[in-house]
């Protein structure tokens, strides 16, 4: 699927059938999987067409949900997944590293998709940067400070003045399930 929609962002086409047996990874009962589960068919001109629309994200690195970790980026693969499991588009993936944010759902080792921005509410989750670490924590405004909250009453909120945050982007979604990434 990752090859599929990959090919749809750059050449603005869906791929032939034949093109698809020619590239990388091709297997027949990956096909067959994808038809069967509904995800492609075939048009009338034979190409592969995605049911609904995918999106592929980088995964760029972890995010602590816990005590802020160092802010590392680098692409650690990417993963095609279906546009309908986010509310907003996401912009990329992180891997989340600890449990303050485990009572919302978020859990170590999970992917959290998160769109790139800088605009966000008070009580969204956010991926803050702070003296260049990184977490993620749900945003409150606390008088002259703005309180990164965990969502864990295992964790301290991280106090931070207004002009040392940055925000990094807005949670979106999260991705339990282990994919191996290519």
């Amino acid at each position: 699927m990752h090859w599929i929609a990959e090919y749809r962002e750059i050449k603005g086409t869906w791929p032939a059938k034949e093109q698809l047996i020619s590239s990388p990874g091709y297997h027949i009962e990956l096909l067959e999987d994808l038809e069967r589960w509904n995800l492609v068919a075939q048009d009338k001109e034979q190409n592969l067409v995605a049911k609904e629309q995918w999106i592929s994200l980088p995964v760029v690195g972890a995010v602590a949900a816990g005590i802020p970790i160092e802010a590392i980026e680098n692409q650690q693969g990417q993963l095609s997944l279906p546009l309908r499991l986010f509310r907003e588009r996401p912009t990329y993936l992180l891997r989340v590293r600890g449990d303050s944010m485990k009572d919302v759902g978020i859990l170590n080792g999970d992917l959290i998709a998160v769109r790139k921005t800088q605009d966000v509410s008070e009580g969204k989750i956010i991926v803050a940067r702070v003296d260049n670490e990184v977490t993620v924590k749900r945003l409150k405004l606390a008088g002259d400070q703005v309180a990164l909250m965990p969502e864990n009453t295992s964790y301290e909120p991280i106090m931070v003045a207004p002009d040392e945050l940055v925000v990094e982007g807005v949670f979106v979604g999260v991705i339990r399930e282990s994919r191996q990434l290519h």
